[in-house]
């Protein structure tokens, strides 16, 4: 207890100290009612002006006094080459997860369902890698802070990894227990080296967005979006551990 009296006192004491040491080392001011006081007394002769005794505007100049506060820097970018290899990527992605898709691969009226999904999930991750390319490629400005090795992006981008190796261990999980993968097929999911592959991209996309976010300078949304992924990915993990041994979801009865 004595330990965190001592920890109290110390943060009370820094800022103290702090406005003591402004205080003393700031000039002394003279009073303006001083002067006018000065000026004005009985004996004295007259010789300022009313109109000087008036009281004086503010010696800082108007464009100091209304400046903005300074703004952190944002690269520029074009955004032409963006959509165009963010296009690229998205089309890429959708082509290959309907070709990945085949007709004896899923239940018999559900073919169309089936290269939806895997198309869209595909197409999202080439279009964030596209995207994110075509932005290092560009010339990069002063950043309030680094991508890689930041104090929030580094664990961060573990946690993105971890929740990309859950979501491994847990769709093995429930296939090894005979139950259907619903967002790509069962023969995708079956084959390790395909499942990995799309987990390092689905990693790897990921860490793209935070990467467009923090180019743009959205760089609070930069770091909630990897918090809400890993959220998410945490919850679909559960619900896939759930899935394999009661055969419902999340909400499942």
């Amino acid at each position: 207890m004595n330990r965190w009296r001592t920890i109290v006192a110390l943060l009370l004491a820094v800022p103290l100290l702090r406005y003591g040491a402004t205080a003393q080392s700031a000039p002394p001011q003279r009073g303006h009612e001083q002067e006018t006081s000065s000026a004005s007394a009985p004996g004295a002769p007259d010789s300022v002006p009313p109109a000087a005794r008036t009281p004086q505007p503010s010696r800082v100049p108007p464009a100091v006094r209304s400046a903005p506060h300074p703004q952190p820097a944002v690269a520029p970018f074009h955004l032409k080459p963006l959509l165009l290899w963010g296009g690229v990527g998205l089309a890429s992605g959708i082509g290959l997860g309907v070709a990945a898709v085949r007709a004896q691969d899923v239940p018999a009226g559900q073919l169309g369902a089936h290269r939806l999904r895997a198309g869209l999930t595909y197409g999202l991750m080439g279009a964030s890698l596209g995207s994110a390319l075509a932005l290092a490629r560009q010339p990069d400005a002063q950043e309030p802070h680094r991508f890689w090795l930041d104090r929030w992006n580094t664990p961060l981008f573990v946690g993105l990894a971890a929740t990309q190796v859950l979501d491994y261990t847990s769709t093995r999980d429930f296939r090894e227990h005979n139950r259907t993968e619903w967002l790509l097929t069962d023969r995708i999911v079956d084959n390790r080296a395909a499942l990995v592959a799309t987990e390092c991209t689905a990693w790897a996309s990921a860490v793209g967005i935070a990467y467009i976010l923090h180019r743009t300078g959205h760089h609070k949304l930069e770091r909630l979006f990897s918090a809400g992924y890993i959220t998410m990915g945490l919850v679909s993990a559960h619900a896939n551990y759930r899935y394999a041994t009661t055969g419902h979801d999340l909400f499942g009865g």
